[in-house]
Protein backbone atom coordinates (compact mmCIF):
# COMPACT_ATOMS: atom_id res chain seq x y z
CA UNK A 1 0.00 0.00 0.00
CA UNK A 2 2.72 2.13 0.67
CA UNK A 3 4.29 1.80 -2.74
CA UNK A 4 0.87 2.86 -4.36
CA UNK A 5 0.63 6.04 -2.34
CA UNK A 6 4.30 6.99 -3.14
CA UNK A 7 4.05 6.75 -6.58
CA UNK A 8 0.65 8.76 -6.44
CA UNK A 9 2.25 11.84 -4.46
CA UNK A 10 5.23 11.51 -7.12
CA UNK A 11 2.73 12.09 -10.06
CA UNK A 12 0.88 14.61 -7.62
CA UNK A 13 4.02 16.75 -7.11
CA UNK A 14 4.88 16.54 -11.35
CA UNK A 15 0.89 17.67 -12.28
CA UNK A 16 1.73 20.54 -9.61
CA UNK A 17 5.12 21.24 -11.52
CA UNK A 18 3.38 21.46 -14.60
CA UNK A 19 0.73 23.88 -13.57
CA UNK A 20 3.11 26.22 -11.90
CA UNK A 21 4.86 26.38 -15.23
CA UNK A 22 1.59 27.24 -16.90
CA UNK A 23 1.05 30.00 -14.01
CA UNK A 24 4.27 31.04 -15.09
CA UNK A 25 3.91 31.38 -18.35
CA UNK A 26 0.40 33.81 -18.19
CA UNK A 27 2.11 35.98 -15.44
CA UNK A 28 1.94 38.78 -17.57
CA UNK A 29 -1.78 38.65 -18.43
CA UNK A 30 -2.42 38.20 -14.74
CA UNK A 31 -0.41 40.54 -13.56
CA UNK A 32 -2.27 43.02 -15.55
CA UNK A 33 -5.73 41.85 -14.24
CA UNK A 34 -4.28 41.72 -10.50
CA UNK A 35 -2.21 44.87 -10.44
CA UNK A 36 -2.11 46.36 -6.49
CA UNK A 37 -4.09 43.33 -5.31
CA UNK A 38 -3.28 41.38 -2.70
CA UNK A 39 -4.91 38.24 -2.87
CA UNK A 40 -3.75 36.56 0.38
CA UNK A 41 -6.37 34.13 -0.03
CA UNK A 42 -7.03 32.80 4.12
CA UNK A 43 -11.20 32.36 4.27
CA UNK A 44 -13.20 30.14 1.78
CA UNK A 45 -17.21 29.47 1.63
CA UNK A 46 -18.51 26.45 -0.73
CA UNK A 47 -21.40 25.83 -2.35
CA UNK A 48 -22.71 22.54 -3.55
CA UNK A 49 -26.05 21.77 -5.60
CA UNK A 50 -26.91 18.62 -7.56
CA UNK A 51 -29.96 18.57 -9.59
CA UNK A 52 -30.20 20.11 -13.22
CA UNK A 53 -30.93 24.17 -13.84
CA UNK A 54 -31.01 25.41 -17.41
CA UNK A 55 -31.74 28.09 -19.61
CA UNK A 56 -32.32 28.77 -23.21
CA UNK A 57 -32.14 32.83 -22.98
CA UNK A 58 -29.04 35.09 -24.62
CA UNK A 59 -28.96 37.27 -21.37
CA UNK A 60 -27.36 36.29 -18.58
CA UNK A 61 -29.52 35.07 -15.59
CA UNK A 62 -28.44 34.21 -12.08
CA UNK A 63 -28.07 30.21 -11.56
CA UNK A 64 -30.32 29.00 -9.29
CA UNK A 65 -29.34 28.24 -5.73
CA UNK A 66 -25.65 29.85 -6.70
CA UNK A 67 -25.33 32.91 -4.02
CA UNK A 68 -22.58 32.88 -1.72
CA UNK A 69 -22.70 35.51 1.09
CA UNK A 70 -19.25 36.45 3.05
CA UNK A 71 -17.52 39.29 4.47
CA UNK A 72 -13.82 40.62 4.04
CA UNK A 73 -11.83 41.92 6.75
CA UNK A 74 -9.72 43.53 4.51
CA UNK A 75 -9.16 44.86 0.51
CA UNK A 76 -8.05 42.44 -1.37
CA UNK A 77 -8.97 40.04 -3.97
CA UNK A 78 -11.32 37.25 -3.80
CA UNK A 79 -11.23 34.02 -6.14
CA UNK A 80 -14.19 32.17 -7.32
CA UNK A 81 -13.80 28.45 -8.59
CA UNK A 82 -17.16 26.86 -10.33
CA UNK A 83 -17.39 23.48 -11.28
CA UNK A 84 -20.17 22.29 -12.70
CA UNK A 85 -21.36 19.18 -14.90
CA UNK A 86 -22.55 20.97 -18.23
CA UNK A 87 -24.55 20.63 -21.33
CA UNK A 88 -24.58 23.03 -24.22
CA UNK A 89 -27.32 21.62 -26.37
CA UNK A 90 -27.82 21.24 -29.78
CA UNK A 91 -25.24 21.57 -32.78
CA UNK A 92 -23.48 25.16 -32.56
CA UNK A 93 -24.95 26.10 -28.83
CA UNK A 94 -22.36 27.23 -26.13
CA UNK A 95 -23.02 27.95 -22.89
CA UNK A 96 -21.11 30.81 -21.03
CA UNK A 97 -20.77 31.54 -17.62
CA UNK A 98 -19.45 34.53 -14.98
CA UNK A 99 -19.66 35.29 -11.74
CA UNK A 100 -20.56 38.45 -10.21
CA UNK A 101 -19.95 40.33 -7.04
CA UNK A 102 -22.78 41.94 -5.05
CA UNK A 103 -25.42 41.97 -8.06
CA UNK A 104 -23.24 44.13 -9.89
CA UNK A 105 -19.13 43.74 -10.68
CA UNK A 106 -18.46 41.14 -13.24
CA UNK A 107 -15.50 38.74 -12.85
CA UNK A 108 -11.95 38.30 -14.50
CA UNK A 109 -12.60 36.83 -16.86
CA UNK A 110 -16.46 37.14 -18.01
CA UNK A 111 -18.56 36.00 -20.42
CA UNK A 112 -16.52 32.39 -20.27
CA UNK A 113 -17.56 29.84 -22.86
CA UNK A 114 -17.85 27.16 -20.12
CA UNK A 115 -19.32 24.33 -22.77
CA UNK A 116 -19.59 24.15 -26.44
CA UNK A 117 -20.87 22.04 -28.98
CA UNK A 118 -20.14 22.49 -32.68
CA UNK A 119 -20.98 18.90 -33.91
CA UNK A 120 -24.40 17.92 -32.42
CA UNK A 121 -25.43 16.89 -28.79
CA UNK A 122 -23.41 15.81 -26.01
CA UNK A 123 -24.50 14.33 -22.63
CA UNK A 124 -23.43 16.16 -19.58
CA UNK A 125 -19.64 16.46 -18.54
CA UNK A 126 -17.34 18.23 -16.15
CA UNK A 127 -16.17 21.43 -16.59
CA UNK A 128 -14.35 24.21 -14.61
CA UNK A 129 -13.60 27.89 -14.33
CA UNK A 130 -11.74 30.18 -12.09
CA UNK A 131 -12.74 33.43 -11.64
CA UNK A 132 -11.14 36.79 -10.18
CA UNK A 133 -12.33 39.97 -8.93
CA UNK A 134 -9.30 42.70 -7.97
CA UNK A 135 -9.13 45.33 -5.20
CA UNK A 136 -12.73 44.39 -2.97
CA UNK A 137 -12.94 46.65 0.09
CA UNK A 138 -13.47 44.99 2.92
CA UNK A 139 -16.74 43.85 4.23
CA UNK A 140 -20.05 42.26 3.71
CA UNK A 141 -20.80 40.91 0.01
CA UNK A 142 -21.91 38.02 -2.11
CA UNK A 143 -21.19 36.20 -5.29
CA UNK A 144 -23.79 34.45 -7.83
CA UNK A 145 -22.96 32.90 -10.81
CA UNK A 146 -24.77 33.66 -14.19
CA UNK A 147 -25.42 31.40 -17.58
CA UNK A 148 -26.64 31.96 -20.52
CA UNK A 149 -27.06 30.13 -23.98
CA UNK A 150 -25.38 31.37 -26.78
CA UNK A 151 -26.96 29.74 -30.35
CA UNK A 152 -30.77 28.53 -30.62
CA UNK A 153 -30.37 25.50 -27.88
CA UNK A 154 -31.51 25.09 -23.97
CA UNK A 155 -28.78 24.61 -22.05
CA UNK A 156 -27.76 23.46 -18.24
CA UNK A 157 -25.74 22.51 -15.51
CA UNK A 158 -25.97 19.48 -13.72
CA UNK A 159 -24.22 18.73 -10.10
CA UNK A 160 -22.24 21.58 -9.09
CA UNK A 161 -19.75 23.15 -7.12
CA UNK A 162 -18.62 26.79 -6.38
CA UNK A 163 -15.83 28.02 -3.67
CA UNK A 164 -15.36 31.49 -2.57
CA UNK A 165 -11.57 32.08 -1.40
CA UNK A 166 -11.22 35.59 -0.02
CA UNK A 167 -9.50 37.15 3.05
Amino acid sequence: MSKYFSSRSVTAVTIWGFCAGLALSTAAQASTILAGASCALTKSRVLVVTGLDGTGSATFSTVPKSRISFTTTSKGCIVVRFSAEAESGPSNNYLNIQAVLDGAIISKPADTAFAGNGTGSLPLAAHAMEYIFANVPAGSHFITVQFRSIGAGFVQLGNRTTVVQYQ
